[in-house]
Order: C-alpha cells, then sequence, then structure tokens
C-alpha cells in the first residue's frame, strides 16, 4: 500500500510532467473509481501538485474575479487522488486516445486523464480500492508526518490524547497523516520503542520524532518501496528503491 513516501516521490515525479498542463478530456473505465463530474475539470488547468498524508491533490488555475463583486465567479475546484492499497499513475507522452475498447487490454486500467498537449495521466488500480475524486472531505485530518510543524509539544499533545498503542497512534490518519503499517513498524524498530506501548505514557517523544522523520526522508531518497506484489511503480513504470 503506497505510504508517504511512495505519495511523496510520484507527488515529485509529476510535478515537471503536469503542472502547466490542461485537462481536455478524462474517460472513466470503471465508475467508482471516479468521484465527481468530470466536466467540471474540462479546461482546467494545473498549477501545483500538494500532497498531505497520503493523498494526492492537483491545484487548478483559478477562475477569474468579478470585477462588480470582487470575488470569484466559481468555486475552485481540485482534484484529490487516493492510492490505496494498489493504485499507480502512470504518464504518457504517446499521442494515442485510450477507448473503452482498447483499455480492457489493460484490465486494471480505470481511469484516463487526457491533457491539450495529446499526453496522458492514467490510474491503473488492481484492487479497485482507490479513487479520484473532486471532494475535498478526503483530506486527513491529522498533521503530516513531515510537517515541520509536529515539533515535540505537538507530538506531546497527540499522545497525550489518547491511551491507545502508540503503533495504532501513528497509524490514525486523523492524529498524525501519511503513516501506514509499513513504515510505522520501521519507525518504532528505529525508535526502540514497543509498538504496545500506550501513547500517554510514552517518554520518548524526541526520539520518536526524530525517527519519523529518518525513516520516512530516507525511503523518499530511495523513491519508495515496491513490495513482492510489485503493486508501486513511479510515473514511468519503474520500482521503488527503498528496502
Amino acid at each position: 500500500m503506497p505510504e508517504l513516501p511512495e505519495v511523496e516521490t510520484i507527488r515529485r515525479q509529476l510535478e515537471p510532467l503536469i503542472v502547466g498542463k490542461t485537462i481536455s478530456s478524462i474517460e472513466v473505465f470503471l465508475k467508482k473509481s471516479f468521484i465527481g463530474e468530470t466536466k467540471d475539470l474540462i479546461g482546467k488547468k494545473i498549477i501545483r501538485i500538494e500532497r498531505k498524508g497520503k493523498i494526492l491533490q492537483l491545484n487548478f488555475e483559478r477562475p477569474g474575479l468579478s470585477a462588480s463583486k470582487g470575488r470569484a465567479l466559481k468555486r475552485q475546484i481540485g482534484l484529490y487522488i487516493h492510492l490505496r492499497m494498489s493504485g499507480q499513475l502512470l504518464f504518457s507522452n504517446q499521442p494515442q486516445k485510450v477507448s473503452p475498447f482498447e483499455a480492457r487490454k489493460h484490465k486494471h486500467l480505470r481511469i484516463t486523464i487526457h491533457f491539450t498537449n495529446q499526453s496522458q495521466l492514467h490510474f491503473i488500480d488492481q484492487r479497485t480500492f482507490g479513487f479520484i475524486t473532486t471532494n475535498p472531505n478526503v483530506i486527513p485530518q491529522g498533521i503530516d508526518a513531515l510537517d515541520p510543524a509536529l515539533t515535540i509539544d505537538k507530538l506531546s499533545t497527540i499522545l497525550k490524547s489518547t491511551g491507545r498503542p502508540i503503533k495504532q497512534i501513528l497509524l490514525d490518519q486523523n492524529l498524525i497523516a501519511g503513516i501506514g503499517n509499513i513504515y510505522a513498524g520501521e519507525i518504532l524498530w528505529e525508535a526502540k520503542i514497543d509498538p504496545a506501548v500506550k501513547g500517554d505514557s510514552l517518554l520518548q517523544g524526541r526520539t520518536l520524532i526524530q525517527a519519523i522523520r529518518k525513516i520516512l526522508f530516507e525511503a523518499i531518497k530511495h523513491g519508495g518501496s515496491t513490495m513482492n506484489d510489485q503493486l508501486y511503480r513511479h510515473v514511468r513504470g519503474e520500482a521503488g528503491g527503498y528496502q
């Protein structure tokens, strides 16, 4: 399952490839994989790609301002991508339109976003738990695990708020966003903290923050982790190199 390092790797790879591009059409091959109205995105220009936790966010150029009212004419629309268990984003420069018939040749292709320069972004998802949506409510409430605002004091407040085991706290996206089962285990191993220790009794807050940053930055440096199932891939199809 892609966690923070994998999603951040994809964000960094996509940024030079699709920022500045304008969406010309969107093909949805599995209805549940896209939540929202594709027509709202046609003609939208991507100006920035952000990430919070495991969610990618594509930001579009803002609409013009009303001269009389001094406010946006339309509500701002973003596009939010959650890869979940097996989602992949693959970029192609090939000027070809993927028809529904041709899409069936790749049985896990769920969505293709076409740009005006004829490049495409393909969303492939074997297990079909991932999705793309225009609903910003999918953004996790917790602080991002690599946010500089996750200080000793902030972590202490989070830990004191619950008596759950520390590993459960790390996995709770409404408390700390971006860490999944794989990296939670590595972080706790690095910090020499028992996963069963209750959060409100943990004394090694500084050690835990250092371990979070060390493990996640190291994983990003190597492009994330591709497990034996080979489901995580870079935007050009390569595997992650973190072990």
